[in-house]
């Protein structure tokens, strides 16, 4: 159908899979296949104006511009409005600090647009997965258990439209292997569509390069943001969702505790070491290391193709573990979904070799199995429970995260006296990611709310789809191409 190719077509561009380029290119050999079998493409159809983009590809620095121009006049875009602040950011070619012009979306316009598309629309959005009833739960559980909220004035009766702002921000490398590469994205959300899609979950509010940046960036930029965040949530503001009884409100920031690089690093470095996947080989530890994780990479692989499920995690390999002698502590570079999927396959591979082996099973390999499981055991509390907890939840999910974190302290114990060819030497780094989980933990016994509400998987896919609509954009107008997105 063309409507639904043309809107795949905009999709793909719009999420960072396909750059304008390209667009123009899959819109005209479709227009040529129409036309080689006896079609006509009509005179005002999206397909055929998408394959005249960059005057029919013979210019093709100008597609980003003719598409997102095509895309506004045929009515595919959100109306947000994109303003602009005075901040100041640093010359790196002079060290010098300049006011430069960078572009916002406005949330009280994103709120706007997305009211605009339809009510149903704008309460799975801001409500998710729980509706007002969930919204309701919620504030009176913080009502009843949260320092933060038990003395406000807010009335009962305004909960079930009471939504939660926050502040989310990150940095992500748009253009790998390189400085100016590197991005910091500043967004906001609610915080009860923690179990939406990414995108439907995070909403952009800016975007600036960390190379041009200077320490008074970011205080600019929010000193721009913090009056629309005010006005988003002025009761009296005349907004068009009062009516129906919705209202924002400013909650808090969310944070980046999704998983804990250092711990897949370790645990793949011990069943590497331990000859888990093939014989550990002799020579350079490099070297034999390098050899060891192509066998560990290949049962991941084949894990993924067994359960059905995809990656897009890079192989294995000594420099992206950190670990190319056995004093260095490793730490899996991964990213999003990826992290979280190894940490399943390790979780599985640590229990079955300790099944495996029985009685023959070290106490080594039955506190590695115990730490992956529980980690594991958390993550699956985060992502099936609510956001308000019951009691029974919220003491299941402390008894697995602190078995975690007791049995991780235990192992960076053992692992500090390992020396020469040991097994388990310079291993389980401990970070402040830990002490900070300890306390979410706890918070979570008297508060009965779920930290991974906000602690986000999904904040991760954020950042890098924003990544990509960054990397697929023209440099000189980075920036603001990046936000029409």
């Amino acid at each position: 159908d063309p409507a639904e190719f043309s809107e795949r077509l905009v999709t793909n561009y719009a999420s960072g899979q396909s750059s304008a380029s390209n667009v123009q290119s899959l819109a005209a050999s479709a227009v040529t296949w129409c036309t080689s079998v006896g079609g006509q493409v009509p005179k005002h159809d999206l397909v055929g104006k998408l394959s005249k983009l960059a005057t029919s590809g013979r210019h093709p620095q100008n597609a980003e511009r003719d598409l997102q121009r095509a895309i506004k006049k045929y009515s595919k875009s959100v109306k947000v409005q994109i303003s602009t602040a005075r901040v100041r950011m640093l010359d790196p070619s002079t060290s010098e600090i300049y006011l430069a012009n960078l572009p916002i979306l406005d949330p009280v316009s994103w709120a706007t647009a997305l009211w605009h598309e339809g009510q149903d629309v704008f309460e799975s959005v801001f409500l998710g997965h729980g509706g007002r009833e969930g919204a309701q739960r919620f504030w009176r559980n913080a009502k009843e258990n949260c320092s933060w909220f038990k003395d406000t004035s807010i009335p009962p009766e305004v909960f079930s439209g009471l939504l939660p702002l926050n502040l989310y921000g990150d940095d992500v490398q748009a253009y790998r292997n390189s400085d100016p590469g590197a991005v910091s994205v500043v967004g906001w959300g609610c915080d009860f569509s923690f179990q939406n899609e990414a995108m439907f979950q995070t909403f952009l509010a800016t975007i600036y390069s960390e190379y041009c940046s200077c320490p008074h960036t970011y205080n600019d930029i929010l000193e721009h943001m913090l009056p629309m965040l005010q006005r988003l949530a002025d009761p009296a503001a005349g907004h068009p969702w009062e009516a129906a009884g919705f209202r924002f409100m400013l909650a808090g920031v969310r944070g980046d505790l999704k998983w804990l690089n250092v711990l897949n690093g370790s645990v793949l470095t011990y069943l590497v070491e331990a000859s888990e996947f093939c014989r550990f080989p002799g020579g350079l530890y490099e070297s034999a290391f390098g050899v060891a994780l192509r066998a560990a990479y290949a049962s991941f692989k084949q894990w993924l193709k067994d359960e059905h499920l995809q990656a897009t995690q890079p192989r294995f390999t000594p420099s992206r573990l950190n670990r190319k002698h056995r004093g260095m502590f490793p730490c899996l570079a991964s990213k999003a979904i990826n992290g979280k999927r190894i940490s399943f396959w390790l979780a599985g591979l640590c229990v079955a070799r300790v099944e495996r082996l029985g009685g023959a099973s070290t106490e080594l390999d039955k506190l590695v199995a115990t730490t992956m499981w529980s980690y594991c055991a958390m993550l699956r509390h985060f992502d099936t429970c609510g956001i308000v907890l019951t009691p029974a939840e919220a003491q299941l999910m402390h008894r697995d995260g602190m078995l975690h974190l007791l049995s991780y302290s235990h192992l960076r114990k053992r692992s500090s006296v390992a020396t020469g060819r040991a097994l388990n030497r310079t291993s389980w780094s401990v970070l402040p990611k830990h002490h900070h989980l300890q306390h979410s933990l706890d918070d979570a016994l008297t508060t009965l709310i779920n930290p991974g509400s906000y602690h986000l998987l999904a904040a991760e896919s954020f950042v890098g789809t924003i990544g990509r609509m960054f990397r697929f954009t023209k440099l000189a107008e980075s920036l603001r191409r990046a936000a029409q997105h």
